[in-house]
């Protein structure tokens, strides 16, 4: 079974239902150049960024998971337009539980939504079909530079740095708030912040695999 994770700034979201496939596509950046006499040369880059591409169904039913609520499929949309409208990169998180119960490894990678598609389709109304597709994210910095009289070039200041994305944890077996806030933000007592980020009106309703917001 798959759980699929968005978080954008405060806010965050669980697919209701596993999709149907998970398709990860590793980038190439490396050229290929003619050179006269010596014909076609490759030229090795560096990796490029990660494309995800999955699709799933937000049915009118509702599909209740992990306890993170059984919404409309509106909601789901409203929420993707919004993460998407942001100007933030997601954190997009996909653990995987195996048929016996125990957990396989997690994909946990910073992303931006490049597009996605809804359908609709013909003697199912109130069910919409998503195609969506994430491609990874890496934090820069951007640097004005300038010149001189002289012709020398050099940095006048930092334009902007790249928003910061918050901090997830995965809860574990044994864990509780007060632990998690112990061990992760070195004050046992801010657990209620944790629970407040996360909307968890009982902090003891807290279960292994789930996914929560403990801050910037």
């Amino acid at each position: 079974m798959y759980r699929f994770y968005f978080k954008c700034e405060s806010d965050s979201l669980m697919l209701p239902a596993s999709p149907s496939y998970f398709k990860i596509k590793i980038g190439s950046r490396n050229k290929k150049v003619d050179i006269v006499k010596l014909g076609e040369v490759g030229i090795i880059k560096t990796i490029g960024l990660r494309e995800m591409e999955f699709d799933f169904v937000l049915s009118r039913n509702g599909f209740w998971q992990g306890g993170y609520g059984n919404y409309e499929p509106v909601h789901y949309l409203n929420k993707f337009r919004e993460f998407k409208n942001s100007g933030s990169p997601i954190t997009f998180i996909v653990i995987r539980m195996l048929p016996d119960g125990k957990r396989s490894f997690d994909t946990n990678i910073v992303a931006t939504i490049e597009d996605y598609t809804v359908t609709e389709v013909a003697g199912e109304c109130g069910d919409f079909k998503v195609q969506m597709r994430l491609r990874e994210y890496i934090p820069f910095k951007s640097t004005k530079l300038s010149v001189d009289d002289s012709g020398l070039i050099y940095k006048n200041e930092t334009l902007r740095d790249t928003k910061e994305v918050s901090r997830t944890y995965t809860v574990k077996e044994g864990d509780s708030l007060w632990k998690i806030a112990k061990t992760q933000l070195n004050d046992g007592s801010k657990f209620m912040e944790i629970a407040s980020l996360n909307g968890i009106s009982n902090p003891n309703l807290i279960y292994p695999g789930m996914v929560l917001n403990i801050g910037g």
